[in-house]
């Protein structure tokens, strides 16, 4: 344990100044990659430096970069380019005993204390520190330097090299087409399940789904097959959530569970509603380890059930309302969303599950994750019901809806896609502007790595 901790802390892992904040050697590979300097560049001969390409990311061993090209006082060379904090890393890595450094043909340092002009020798040196785009600190901050290994692992697919091509306002606009059609796709899907079900239970069926996030949304798709909306329309708001509550098997049992004190009295009234209104359900498997707190399924079940109530049990017709009141598009958003907010008692603001409560309230929805439900739910929604019913004019009003929603939080497969499409990555800010480009450059990365 201790040669570990010593190594992580040492220069070769973190740069340790007081001056700077610590960074790993990753964070000079992630600039050299963004090429975030100010130009002109100068190596440390005071020779003109001009990067033609930086190069591809090395994911083998070797080099950080492969096949790049520099022009240094108008002659183009190219090759490798290794980067370290220092140069006299080049012996403490080995690198003058490994042939594979033998067409390295520009050294990059965050510092050169020794003031060397090259090193190893013929090899230029071009120092980071005193030439970067911005301080560092934002550096960090605009760039997330935790998830850039996709960088190393993953590659640019095909596709990245036409998109390249574009300019921004093309892609935007190539973005946005995407993410209309995988829109449409998921429409498809819903029209199917209101053809199947009918409107209201299909909402009640996608909301589950939804709102379930990825492991648990088959669960929660169980769930609704073993308790259908007309039980929850036929009961009272207590005697319905203890239903859903004892058929997801997320009810304790006080004779032998551990309940917190705030929810001894709430589970006890639970149980008398559940207890006459019981029946054979089949068991369901939660998935709650790899979950964050917030999206324990208890909470997301109260969440659920409380979205139904405050929409009378017919959130599809709620949805649909909303989209047909001829008013400024821009305010349409807002008022999908507020279908989702849950205005609950302070108590419940404290639930997390019935064995422990979170340390300051929340919300049980966030925006995020109402934005998402807008996003993934009710969009599909809306547009499946304008092509069962033909209706153009909502369609419209849908898409248009759909272009104002705001990014959407990232999460793996957008990250990844990113890595996938542009380069450099971080053109992603310039070019993924709402919640419809996201949703294309997803379908995009399906389509060329599906």
């Amino acid at each position: 344990m201790q040669t570990l901790y010593n190594q992580l802390f040492s220069d070769e892992f973190f740069n340790c100044e007081e001056s700077e904040p610590y960074f790993q050697e990753k964070t000079l590979q992630v600039i050299w990659n963004e090429q975030l300097f100010r130009e002109p560049l100068r190596t440390e001969n005071n020779d003109i430096l001009e990067v033609l390409d930086a190069g591809t990311w090395n994911l083998e061993a070797g080099p950080d970069f492969r096949n790049a090209a520099i022009r240094i006082n108008g002659v183009v060379i190219r090759g490798d380019v290794e980067i370290h904090f220092r140069p006299c890393d080049w012996e403490k890595h080995g690198h003058h005993l490994n042939e594979n450094y033998n067409n390295v043909i520009l050294h990059v340092v965050w510092d050169n204390p020794r003031k060397l002009a090259d090193w190893p020798a013929g090899v230029p040196i071009y120092k980071v520190r005193d030439s970067l785009s911005a301080p560092l600190s934002k550096i960090l901050d605009r760039n997330d330097i935790v998830f850039y290994p996709y960088a190393n692992k993953v590659r640019p697919g095909e596709h990245a090299a036409y998109l390249a091509s574009l300019d921004n306002d093309r892609l935007t606009n190539i973005l946005n087409a995407y993410g209309l059609a995988r829109m449409m796709e998921k429409a498809r899907t819903c029209a199917e399940k209101i053809e199947t079900y009918g409107a209201e239970e299909s909402a009640y069926r996608l909301l589950l789904e939804v709102i379930g996030y990825k492991n648990n949304r088959v669960p929660f798709a169980e769930l609704a097959d073993q308790v259908p909306l007309a039980d929850l329309q036929s009961y009272n708001e207590a005697t319905g959530r203890a239903v859903l509550f004892g058929a997801a098997g997320l009810l304790p049992d006080p004779s032998s569970d551990y309940i917190h004190r705030r929810y001894t009295a709430w589970v006890g009234c639970m149980w008398d509603d559940w207890w006459s209104k019981r029946k054979e359900y089949k068991p369901i498997r939660w998935t709650k380890h790899s979950s964050r707190p917030y999206n324990s399924p208890e909470r997301r079940l109260l969440a659920a059930h409380h979205v139904l109530k405050q929409n009378n049990f017919q959130l599809g017709r709620a949805i649909i309302k909303v989209a047909q009141i001829p008013d400024d598009p821009k305010k349409l958003f807002p008022q999908l969303k507020a279908l989702f907010v849950t205005n609950i008692e302070e108590e419940f603001r404290y639930f997390l599950d019935f064995q422990r409560i979170l340390k300051k309230p929340a919300a049980l929805l966030g925006t995020n994750r109402i934005h998402d439900l807008v996003v993934n739910f009710a969009v599909p929604f809306i547009l499946a019901q304008s092509f069962l019913s033909n209706d153009r004019e909502l369609s419209e009003r849908c898409k248009r809806i759909l272009l104002m929603i705001p990014k959407l939080q990232d999460n793996r497969v957008l990250k990844e896609a990113v890595h996938r499409s542009f380069v450099p990555p971080t053109r992603a800010k310039e070019v993924v502007k709402g919640a419809c480009a996201q949703q294309g450059l997803i379908r995009l990365y399906n389509e060329f790595n599906g």
